[in-house]
């Protein structure tokens, strides 16, 4: 299931990328506390930090707003220190 929501994450930034959507949702997804050299919570694969990593590469600026009540430390970690 995890595998499903980075795939469906991952083609909403492909179709972000190539101008065939203007904003992609995906219900299925959020997974956002794995960190890259480990699971942390219910997460192994982080679906989020992916999809804002590849966006970022393509020289896009990325906005990652969370909005649960539980705090997602693996992206906060990636992406506070980020000044790209």
């Amino acid at each position: 299931m995890r595998r499903l929501g980075v795939r469906r994450r991952m083609t909403g930034a492909e179709l972000l990328l190539h101008g065939r959507a203007d904003v992609v949702f995906n219900l299925l997804g959020g997974f956002h506390h794995a960190f890259p050299e480990r699971a942390a919570g219910f997460c192994y694969l982080n679906d989020v930090a992916l999809a804002c990593l590849k966006l970022a590469d393509a020289g896009k600026r990325v906005l990652y707003l969370d909005v649960t009540r539980i705090t997602a430390t693996a992206c906060r970690r990636r992406f506070m220190t980020a000044r790209t």
